[in-house]
């Protein structure tokens, strides 16, 4: 009867560290899929505030409005900012940024209505920027960044509806 307790004992054992095995493995990819999420924000979220800066950049040198100047500039300005927060905290988690920016928004060149196409880009970058800010917010796994796309949303929203006025 003593064999047949070793045998057991043994299959035993070896179930035990088989399921740890698996259950090893299995929170691995979870855990690297939760700091994707995170990368994926990270690069995007930078990709798209180095193109609002080049933007605002350019809107503040070719729009004709004053209004329109005004508002590349304060977006000039929040977007400079967030910028550097976020490639703060994606230095500090050693997260990449983006390597270059989004597609700009703006008008390639001043034919036609400049002011009217860069805000209708502006509107349209923005609520795309909200989305994106808003689900790290919600679904991040990074408490740092999701409290600075939480904090960041309010004045994305504030861009928006500036930008929807100029409309």
């Amino acid at each position: 009867m003593q064999p047949f307790s070793r045998s057991v004992l043994t299959a035993v054992v070896a179930a035990v560290i088989a399921q740890a095995a698996i259950a090893q493995t299995a929170t691995a990819p979870a855990a690297q899929s939760d700091k994707m999420v995170d990368q994926t924000f990270v690069r995007e979220a930078s990709a798209a505030g180095l193109s609002e800066v080049a933007d605002a950049q350019k809107a503040v040198q070719m729009a004709k409005r004053d209004d329109v100047r005004k508002a590349a500039q304060q977006l000039l300005t929040d977007h400079t900012a967030a910028n550097a927060k976020l490639k703060s905290l994606a230095e500090k988690k050693s997260l990449p940024l983006a390597t270059s920016a989004a597609p700009p928004n703006a008008p390639a060149s001043t034919a036609g209505d400049f002011d009217a196409k860069y805000v209708a880009a502006q509107i349209k970058a923005h609520e795309s920027a909200i989305a994106l800010f808003k689900a790290e917010a919600q679904d991040g796994r990074d408490t740092d960044l999701r409290e600075f796309a939480s904090s960041t949303l309010p004045t994305l929203e504030h861009h928006l509806s500036m930008m929807q006025g100029l409309h």
